[in-house]
C-alpha cells in the first residue's frame, strides 16, 4: 500500500510508515494560531508576487484569497459569533479527499481546516496540471523553512490510485473526513469503516446556473453589457466549465418578447469576448458538443438549438415551454442550455435538490432573498453576481466550514 509523498517532498513510501501511531499521537495546533496565520501570509505574497506563476489567474486569485487580512477577518467573523462561554478547539486529524476537475481546490480545503488547527492528510488527484506542479514546488519551498518545522509535521500531501484499502487505512485515523467528488466517489469513501466519533464533510454531484434579468440587460450600456459577457466567461469557461459552481444553464427572466432580445444580444456579446480571448474548442469538445446536442434533439420535441456559429463558439440550446420544468445540466466546455422564466419566483420550479450557486444580474438582493427563503429546504447554496461564481467561500454547499472544522465546548 503505497503513497506518493507529495509536501513535504518525498519519494513512494507504505502509507502506515507515513502516517504513522507518532504522526497520529502529535498535538494539534492551536485553532487560528499564529504560525498557520504566518504561513498563509507568505504563501499569499509567494503566489501574488512570483512572475512565473501569473500565467494561471487561479494562482494568483488564491494568493490574494489568501491574504492576511482576508483571513483575519473570516476568522473575527468566526470568534464574533461565538458566545462567550464557548471554547474553540480542532477536531483532530482531516483527512481531504479532493477532486481533479477544479485544479487549486485541494488548497481552499486545507487552508480552511489548517486555521481550525487540525492535523491534516491531503489526497491530491494523480492527474496534476502544470499550474498544481508549480503549487506543490512553491509549498515544499515554504514548508521547508526551519520557523515551519511544526507545521511540516502536521500536514502531508500524498497521491495514490483507486486503491480501497488505502482509503480504509486513512479512514481508520481520520477524527473527519472532507469528501470531494461525484456521488458515487462519496458513497465509496463513506462506507469505508471509520472511528465511531468521525464527522464526515460531503460536496458531491452539485449543478449551477446563471440568471439574467432581460429587462436589466436591454437597458444595460455597451460597456454593463460587455463587462457582463466578461464576467460570465471568467464563471464559466475556467476549468473548462467543470467547477461545480460553474453555470451550465442559463435563464432569462422577464416577458417573452425581452428574453428572446436578450438572449439574442448576450450570446452575441460573449461571442465577441470569445473571439477577443481567441477561444477555440480543441476536438474532443466539439465532438462532446455535438452529440449531446444530437442526443437532446432526438428525445426531446421542444428542443431547439440557437447557436450554429464556428468551432469556439458556446453552443446554447433552448428548451421550449412544453419541456421539463428544470435546470438542465449539460457536458460542459461551452455547453448552455437556455430557458425562459416569466418571474423570478418560477425558478423554485426549475430547480433540483442539488443545486449550488445561482450566478445574477439585474436582481436586486432583498428579492433574492425572499425567493430563496421560500423555496425552504430546496433552496440554492449560494447566490452571487455573475463573476463570482468560482470565489471560495468559507460558507460552501451549505456548510459554515469553520464551524465544521472545529470542536466547540461550553465552559459556564
Amino acid at each position: 500500500m503505497n503513497v506518493n509523498q507529495l509536501i513535504p517532498a518525498k519519494i513512494s513510501c507504505p502509507v502506515d510508515e507515513l502516517i504513522s501511531d507518532e504522526f497520529c499521537s502529535q498535538q494539534c495546533q492551536p485553532a487560528f494560531d499564529t504560525l498557520s496565520r504566518k504561513f498563509l501570509a507568505e504563501l499569499s505574497t509567494i503566489l501574488t508576487r512570483d512572475h512565473q506563476l501569473r500565467a494561471w489567474p487561479e494562482l494568483v486569485a488564491l494568493g490574494f484569497w489568501l491574504r492576511d487580512a482576508h483571513l483575519g477577518k473570516i476568522v473575527s467573523d468566526f470568534r464574533n459569533g461565538m458566545h462567550d462561554d464557548l471554547v474553540v478547539v480542532p477536531r483532530g486529524i482531516a483527512f481531504h479527499v479532493t477532486p481533479a476537475n477544479v485544479d487549486t481546490i485541494f488548497v481552499y480545503s486545507w487552508v480552511i481546516s489548517l486555521l481550525a488547527g487540525n492535523i491534516n492528510i491531503v489526497r491530491v488527484s494523480q492527474r496534476r496540471s502544470e499550474q498544481i506542479l508549480m503549487l506543490i514546488d512553491r509549498l515544499n519551498r515554504l514548508f521547508a523553512k526551519a520557523k515551519y518545522l511544526a507545521l511540516r509535521e502536521r500536514n502531508i500531501f500524498l497521491s495514490y490510485g483507486h486503491e480501497q484499502a488505502i482509503n480504509q487505512y486513512l479512514s481508520g485515523v481520520a477524527d473527519m473526513r472532507v469528501l470531494w467528488g461525484g456521488d458515487a466517489t462519496i458513497n465509496l469513501l463513506r462506507s469505508q469503516p471509520s472511528k465511531p466519533t468521525a464527522k464526515d464533510i460531503t460536496f458531491a454531484d452539485k449543478i449551477s446556473f446563471a440568471i439574467i434579468s432581460a429587462a436589466e440587460f436591454l437597458s444595460a450600456d455597451s460597456q454593463q453589457k460587455t463587462e457582463l459577457a466578461q464576467a460570465f466567461y471568467n464563471d464559466a469557461y475556467s476549468f473548462d466549465q467543470m467547477a461545480c459552481s460553474s453555470p451550465r444553464s442559463v435563464l432569462f427572466i422577464g416577458n417573452s418578447v425581452d428574453c428572446l432580445q436578450a438572449s439574442e444580444a448576450f450570446w452575441l456579446m460573449f461571442r465577441r469576448v470569445l473571439e477577443q480571448r481567441g477561444h477555440q474548442d480543441d476536438i474532443a469538445a466539439a465532438m462532446n458538443k455535438l452529440v449531446s446536442v444530437y442526443h437532446r434533439a432526438a428525445s426531446s420535441d421542444e428542443l431547439i438549438q440557437v447557436s450554429k456559429g464556428r468551432s469556439g463558439d458556446p453552443t446554447v440550446i433552448v428548451h421550449g415551454e412544453g419541456s421539463a420544468r428544470q435546470i438542465i445540466e449539460g457536458p460542459g466546455q461551452g455547453f448552455f442550455v437556455e430557458q425562459h422564466l416569466s418571474s423570478l419566483e418560477d425558478v423554485a420550479d426549475y430547480c433540483p435538490e442539488n443545486a449550488q450557486t445561482m450566478a445574477y444580474f439585474g436582481f436586486d438582493k432583498p428579492v433574492l432573498r425572499k425567493v430563496v427563503v421560500n423555496m425552504g429546504t430546496r433552496s440554492i447554496d449560494r447566490i452571487v453576481p455573475i463573476g463570482s461564481a468560482l470565489d471560495f467561500s468559507v460558507n460552501w454547499d451549505g456548510y459554515s466550514l469553520l464551524y465544521e472544522f472545529t470542536k466547540t465546548f461550553s465552559v459556564k
